[in-house]
């Protein structure tokens, strides 16, 4: 059975958008956020928990080095010992390092301005290390977290995949219904 020719571009773009949103044709990617966690080992009272986002590029694959041009954005949640702060990519001075694909430690940077930018700079640093800790430094204060620090990754979905699922599948009853 031939398809009449008014239901081929309907049909053609909801196969389209089926394959595209299911990564058949290109495969959809979502931002890459790493969430940082662990007891801070030198908070008042030697308690705590420290947490920090950090928020990647879709472009971004998780297992290489990381480039200034892949953030989107860093914030550090704050303790009694260090306010919290965001590093934007407007703010940001530099960040290297590899952080892995899976959850675990990553020897991981990342340092920007966070107040008075210009002369009198007060700059933010956040470290990650291989052994599972991690310290946020601003000017001579610094904070650390102790080996039971660790990241997890997650996607966030993309508005645009759910957009291109919606659109393949109303397409897809839109050609069953004129079908009847």
């Amino acid at each position: 059975m031939s398809l009449p020719v008014a239901l081929r571009p309907v049909t053609l773009f909801a196969g389209l958008a089926l394959l595209v949103s299911f990564g058949a044709v290109n495969p959809l990617r979502a931002n890459v956020i790493y969430d940082f966690t662990g007891a801070c080992t030198d908070c008042y009272g030697g308690a705590g928990n420290g947490t920090a986002t950090l928020v990647l590029q879709d472009t971004y694959t998780p297992g290489n080095a990381v480039n200034l041009s892949d953030l989107i954005s860093f914030d550090y949640h704050g303790t009694d010992l260090l306010a919290a702060y965001t590093i934007t990519p407007a703010n940001a001075s530099f960040m290297n390092g590899t952080l892995p694909v899976s959850s675990g430690p990553a020897n991981f940077q990342v340092s920007g301005c966070i107040s008075s930018c210009g002369n009198g700079d007060v700059i933010a640093y956040f470290t990650s290390a291989v052994d599972g800790t991690w310290s946020i430094n601003i000017g001579p204060l610094n904070t650390d977290f102790g080996t039971n620090g660790n990241f997890s990754t997650t996607a966030t979905p993309e508005p645009s995949s759910v957009l291109l699922i919606g659109a393949g599948l109303a397409g897809l009853a839109t050609l069953r219904r004129r079908q009847r």
